[in-house]
Order: C-alpha cells, then structure tokens, then sequence
C-alpha cells in the first residue's frame, strides 16, 4: 500500500509537489511555464518582428517555450526564422514546442527540415486554444 508523504498543493504559480513512497515510488512536479503564444493567421516577414517580440519574454525565462500555431494559415521563410532563433537562444536551457502544427505550415517544416533541429518539437494537434476556457 502507497504512502503519500510532502504534498503541497498550490497553484497560484509556485511549484506543486507530492511523493508516493512505497514499491514503484512516484514523486509529481507542477511547474509553471511561461503563457502560450498563439500565432494566427500569417507569419512572414510583414508579422516576423511582432512574432519575435512576443516570444521573446518565453525565450528570456527558458524552459519549454509553447507556440499554437493551430490557427496559423500561411508561413514562409521568415518565419522560420523567427522559431530557429528562438530555439538558439534557448539552446541548452529550454526547448521549442510547436502546437497544432498542420498543412500548409506543416509541409514547409518538412521541407525545410526544422525537427533537425534538437531543441524544436513538432506536433499535429486539432485542439483549437480558442476553444479551450480557462
């Protein structure tokens, strides 16, 4: 039979933390991150300097940087460019996730090979953060 032993159970922004002492231990960590930055419509290079700037807060702070892209209709090159320096940046101290990553955008990550890229992670996800009521 488990234990439960040092559980602190608070979310308003420090670290939650519980341990299970017993055979197959388990010990549970909540960190928060930094907000989500949700791209919608079309990042070129009329929107690449606005892209940057609201990453760059998330870059600063380091851990998991989390980018929607599920509303984002159209991508070139610039763009692109706005994710890998985020993901220099961070080299080492954090990583680059991209959400609701899908077509068009998707087939230019593959065509310009970004999941090459260690610290950048792709997903395909349907989950509209519009949707989602916090």
């Amino acid at each position: 039979m488990s234990e439960q032993a040092g559980t602190t159970a608070r979310m308003d922004g420090h670290v939650h933390r519980a341990a299970i002492v017993g055979p197959g231990s388990l010990e549970i960590q909540v960190i928060p991150v930094a907000p989500a930055v949700v791209l919608s419509g079309e990042l070129d290079i009329a929107s690449a300097d606005s892209a940057r700037e609201a990453l760059a807060s998330s870059v600063e702070r380091g851990g998991v940087v989390v980018v929607d892209l599920t509303n984002l209709r159209f991508m070139d090159s610039s763009g692109v460019h706005v994710l890998i320096e985020a993901a220099k940046q961070l080299d080492g101290k954090g990583c680059v996730l991209l959400h609701g990553v899908h077509d068009p955008v998707a087939r230019l990550f593959e065509l310009v090979g970004i999941a090459a890229i260690g610290n950048i992670h792709v997903l395909a996800c349907d989950v509209d953060p519009f949707l989602v009521h916090v």
